[in-house]
């Protein structure tokens, strides 16, 4: 009965340790998905607005559009015929919008700095 009191002990040791590494790695993985940089944001400014219907570069995304690991690649383009074509094909006044505004890239991040989302 002691072996196995002392088998349980260490097993729960080495639960406790694999539990407190996968909590580490998910807390290191959630950092690098919260973080974009300043330049890809510089580069590729338009994104789509769900609310409007149509395709933005105020330089003001969703926070969460800027994430990487397949938000910010899905949702920020460097061209805002692109983004229409992506997200609203059908909806003309998107295209309209993006040629009254001459198709202009925003320059309010110029930095090479990141850009942190906290979540």
């Amino acid at each position: 009965p002691n072996n196995l009191h002392n088998n349980n002990s260490n097993n729960n040791s080495d639960n406790n340790s694999n539990n407190n590494n996968n909590e580490h790695e998910d807390s290191r993985r959630r950092k690098l998905l919260n973080t974009v940089s300043a330049n890809y944001l510089a580069e590729n400014p338009w994104y789509p607005s769900h609310d409007a219907l149509q395709c933005l570069n105020d330089g003001n995304p969703p926070d969460w559009m800027t994430w990487e690991g397949g938000y910010a690649e899905a949702h920020l383009f460097d061209d805002g015929n692109d983004c229409c074509q992506r997200w609203f094909p059908d909806i003309d006044a998107c295209f309209a919008a993006v040629a009254s505004t001459g198709n202009v890239m925003a320059s309010s991040i110029t930095d090479e700095e990141e850009v942190v989302v906290v979540v």
